[in-house]
């Protein structure tokens, strides 16, 4: 094992990175290189990897997160990016990077997580992480509709126009400079479980995959990621500076043909009944191990811009 060398956060040798953004290329279809150019992977994404023959053979990289959890502040990191070349498996290398990553961080964070599929469920729990189901969050359009009658009164309800909505278009560069100010140093989505100092990984999400789903409401200097799929709305994140009222975004995003809105986060509404259900997903598992402090006991959802 000699051979291997350990090396951390090499996000400024550029030969390392090249490297790693190969593996990743190859193993999950991620330009990390890109990503790194653009300075989106931030000091809060570290890299622990193996190195042979100058190339990076394996990897778990660390994203350390701020979260919102019931009004306290909890620090955290997420386990991401793991992933070994082909040639050096079977050799037990992710399991020395994870402990190596436990001994830095044990005693500097809340807890550690990580999501997993199918084929490694059982890793993970020989180093002390446990499985805990996430939360679905839903509201019927019916619910909207009856509780403010048939036609909704914005004025009467002391809402702002519903027309002050519009979709960014990040090619330009006034929208993109709007993105990226509400990214940096956001408000919490949720009080119950919102994470905030994430521009890595919320910008990517921004930029690369979410880029057609985003929603600027003007008046309340807020962008909502939102789609619509079939007769439902999907609510991904809420991006903002302030503190949120999600029943006033829930009224201006409704159309006559929507059925139901899924929110992906906690949503703390005062006017709509918010329908639950746990979800047991063997293909996106969410593994926790708690170390200085622990995860909440009750309902949790982390927002899918926050998945490394």
């Amino acid at each position: 094992m000699d051979e291997f060398v350990l090396f951390k956060n090499f996000s400024k040798n550029k030969k390392y990175r090249k490297s790693f953004s190969n593996l990743a290329s190859d193993i999950f279809g991620l330009n990390f290189e890109m990503w790194f150019a653009e300075g989106y992977c931030n000091e809060n994404y570290i890299t622990y990897s193996y190195i042979y023959n100058e190339k990076v053979i394996s990897n778990v990289s660390i994203n350390k997160f701020t979260i919102m959890q019931d009004g306290e502040i909890k620090k955290v990191i997420q386990l991401g990016t793991v992933m070994t070349d082909s040639n050096y498996r079977n050799k037990g290398l992710i399991r020395r990077l994870i402990n190596e990553i436990f001994k830095d961080y044990k005693n500097k964070v809340d807890y550690i997580y990580l999501f997993a599929n199918n084929s490694v469920l059982d890793f993970y729990t020989k180093f002390g992480f446990n499985r805990k189901n996430e939360t679905e969050y839903k509201i019927s359009m019916n619910d909207i509709r009856n509780r403010n009658s048939r036609k909704i009164n914005y004025k009467k309800m002391g809402y702002k126009n519903v027309a002050s909505v519009r979709r960014l278009n990040l090619s330009l560069p006034t929208d993109k400079i709007i993105m990226e100010r509400l990214c940096k140093d956001r408000y919490p989505v949720s009080n119950k479980f919102g994470i905030i100092k994430d521009e890595w990984p919320l910008k990517v999400y921004c930029n690369y995959i979410f880029n057609n789903n985003l929603y600027y409401f003007q008046d309340d200097d807020i962008v909502v990621i939102l789609e619509r799929k079939n007769d439902e709305v999907i609510i991904y994140d809420i991006i903002s500076k302030n503190p949120i009222d999600i029943d006033n975004i829930l009224i201006r995003v409704i159309e006559s043909d929507d059925k139901n809105i899924k929110i992906n986060f906690i949503p703390e509404s005062n006017k709509f009944k918010v329908i639950t259900r746990d979800v047991i997903d063997d293909d996106n598992a969410l593994f926790i191990k708690n170390c200085k402090g622990k995860v909440r006991d009750g309902e949790i959802l982390f927002p899918v811009t926050s998945h490394t």
